[in-house]
């Protein structure tokens, strides 16, 4: 399951530096997009897991200097939940890793009701 997951993720990634790459994207402010959907769980609670620093070297990497970018989670949208959710809207500079690394899972608030019988 979790060589499934990193493909998955490696998909999107590379996905979103085709269309960051691409020449019709030159003229409009970068977003980075970090689902925070629960499947993701696994990649944000684990303190061993890479995927925060990799999302932070990918952004600087691929950012244009001196130039804004946003990063937002995504996740599905409920009435509990906006979705996307800005986290940055900068340049490079030291905000960008502090915002990604308190990024947080997004759960989506369900009740549940429990009937007794007798």
């Amino acid at each position: 399951m979790r060589g499934v997951m990193r493909k998955i993720i490696l998909v999107q990634i590379i996905v979103i530096l085709l269309t960051l790459y691409s020449g019709k994207v030159q003229a409009v402010q970068q977003a980075f997009l970090i689902q925070n959907s629960g499947w993701m769980e696994p990649f944000y609670n684990d303190v061993h897991s890479e995927f925060k620093p990799l999302i932070i070297a990918i952004i600087e990497a691929v950012a244009d200097p001196g130039k804004p970018f946003i990063v937002l989670t995504f996740n599905q949208t409920t009435s509990h939940n906006q979705s996307p959710t800005i986290i940055y809207n900068s340049t490079i500079g030291a905000g960008l890793r502090e915002a990604v690394v308190s990024a947080k899972i997004s759960y989506e608030r369900t009740q549940y009701i429990c009937l007794i019988g007798g």
